[in-house]
């Protein structure tokens, strides 16, 4: 379900996992989530705009710059657009 929020979905989706590694195992391992879901997130940003360019056959920065505009002027609703 977050997933479908691009810009704050993964932070949503992603506490759960780093509370339970710091109650668990400590921040040892907390780092190690953090680091699995930026490495995780950094991916998706660079290749969802490529595929969903691919799909419209247009510039995946035109993809990237079109999610920004909508979530500054309508908000986290303008992203579902």
């Amino acid at each position: 379900v977050c997933s479908f929020v691009p810009v704050v979905g993964w932070i949503i989706a992603s506490l759960p996992m780093g509370i339970v590694a710091l109650s668990e195992s400590g921040f040892r391992k907390l780092v190690q989530v953090v680091a699995m879901v930026l490495g995780v997130h950094a991916g998706l940003v660079l290749i969802l705009p490529a595929f969903a360019s691919a799909k419209l056959k247009i510039h995946p920065l035109t993809v990237l710059a079109s999610l920004y505009i909508a979530e500054h002027y309508v908000g986290v609703q303008g992203l579902f657009l």
